[in-house]
C-alpha cells in the first residue's frame, strides 16, 4: 500500500511554504510528486515558491520516501 499524506505534514516544511503549496492545489504529498515529476516542474514550483530548486528537490524527496509504510513523514 502506498501511503499519502497531508503537505503540511513534510518535515522542514514552514507554514507559509504550506500556505503557497495549497494555494496551487498541492494539499498532499502525491499531489507534490505528480505536479513535479522532472527538473523543468520542479524549477518553475521552487519559482512559485519563491525558493531554490534545491529546496524543492529536497521536498519532493521527502515526498517520495513519505510514500513507504514503514517511512511515512516520521524520519
Amino acid at each position: 500500500m502506498i501511503c499519502d499524506w497531508s503537505i503540511g505534514d513534510l518535515p522542514g516544511l514552514n507554514k507559509p511554504e504550506q500556505l503557497l503549496l495549497q494555494e496551487l492545489g498541492i494539499m498532499t504529498t502525491g499531489q507534490l510528486l505528480l505536479v513535479a515529476p522532472d527538473a523543468a516542474t520542479k524549477q518553475q514550483l521552487a519559482s512559485s515558491l519563491g525558493a531554490k530548486i534545491q529546496y524543492v528537490n529536497k521536498l519532493v524527496a521527502l515526498a517520495d520516501l513519505a510514500r513507504l509504510p514503514g517511512v511515512g513523514c516520521q524520519y
